[in-house]
C-alpha cells in the first residue's frame, strides 16, 4: 500500500502537458528565468509533468496568479489523482518513404497513429531541409524500440512508410527528458 505522506505529496501536484515536445530541462530553465524558482517540474514520461511548488504555497494559486506565463509552457492543468496518467515515454522517430506531395505536418500524425501521440515534428522536416526522411517526436507507451511499417494510401496509391527509433538512446529512454538542439515551432514571449 503506498504511504499517507507520499500520497499526500502526490495530491499536492498538478499535471500538466508540455507545449511543442519541449524538453523538461529547457522549460524548467525557462520557468526559472520567469521568477518561479520554487515551482518544480518533475517528469511522468514523455510530454506529462508534475508541478510542484517547495513551499506551502498551492501550485495552482502560483499558475493561476501567472496563468498567461505559464500556458505558453503548458496545457491541460489537473489535479494529481491516482488514474490520471499511464506511463509514456518520448521517441524520435525517423519516416522513410513520404512521397513529396504528402510532406506535410498533418500527414506525419497520420503516419505515427499507430506508434504513439503525436508531439512535434523537427523544424529541418518543415523547412523541407532534407527530402529523404522526417522526424517526428511521440510519447509511446513502448518499452521496446520502435521499428513499424506503416501502408497508407496516397491519393490512390498504397506506399509503405517506415518508422524507425532513431538509435543512440537506451532502449526505454525517454527523449523529452534530454536536452536536444531541435527547435520545435514555439511561441514564447
Amino acid at each position: 500500500r503506498s504511504q499517507v505522506e507520499d500520497l499526500t505529496w502526490a495530491r499536492q501536484g498538478v499535471v500538466a502537458t508540455v507545449l511543442n515536445g519541449e524538453s523538461v530541462p529547457l522549460v524548467q530553465q525557462r520557468i526559472e528565468d520567469g521568477g518561479f524558482l520554487d515551482l518544480v517540474l518533475t517528469p511522468l514520461g514523455a510530454d506529462k509533468v508534475v508541478l510542484h511548488i517547495r513551499t506551502a504555497e498551492d501550485v495552482m494559486c502560483t499558475i493561476n496568479s501567472a496563468r498567461q506565463f505559464f500556458d505558453y509552457f503548458f496545457s491541460s492543468f489537473v489535479r494529481w489523482d491516482k488514474e490520471i496518467v499511464p506511463f509514456q515515454r518520448g521517441a524520435w522517430l525517423r519516416l522513410y518513404g513520404i512521397m513529396l506531395h504528402a510532406w506535410n505536418e498533418n500527414f506525419f500524425k497520420l503516419c505515427v497513429l499507430d506508434c504513439g501521440r503525436y508531439l512535434c515534428t523537427d523544424t529541418s522536416t518543415l523547412e523541407k531541409e532534407s527530402l529523404d526522411s522526417t522526424r517526428v517526436l511521440v510519447a509511446t507507451p513502448s518499452l521496446e524500440v520502435l521499428n513499424v511499417v506503416a501502408n497508407l494510401l496516397i491519393d490512390g496509391v498504397m506506399v509503405e512508410v517506415k518508422l524507425i527509433e532513431e538509435w543512440g538512446y537506451n532502449i526505454g529512454e525517454d527523449v523529452c527528458l534530454l536536452e536536444e538542439d531541435v527547435t520545435p515551432r514555439t511561441n514564447y514571449p
